[in-house]
């Protein structure tokens, strides 16, 4: 009787520890889900920030671009005008003497 009775004990000990080690598993899988939805959250977080941030710079860049097209196309006009007086100044010059 005494084996039957050391066997049914090892037999007890193997099942808590069975339950033990599904308890735990149960346990890092929450965890691990709660983790998962975290960071999901996050990249969706990050990827709104960078949308917003590729829509501020797109706008950023045609307004840029519209400033740089009015800039040359002033500098042109001050050239243009610039070689205009020069070219009347000679005129004034060649007729004067």
């Amino acid at each position: 009787m005494m084996e039957s009775d050391l066997m049914i004990f090892f037999v007890g000990i193997i099942a808590v520890c069975m339950v033990v080690i599904t308890i735990l598993a149960v346990q890092v899988t929450l965890k691990m889900n709660k983790s998962i939805n975290h960071f999901d959250e996050c990249v969706a977080h990050a990827h709104s920030e960078l949308q917003f941030l590729s829509t501020k710079l797109a706008l950023t860049l045609d307004e840029v671009h519209d400033v740089v097209l009015r800039v040359s196309s002033g500098i042109a006009k001050i050239t243009m005008g610039s070689l205009l007086i020069g070219a009347v100044s000679n005129i004034f010059k060649k007729k004067s003497n």
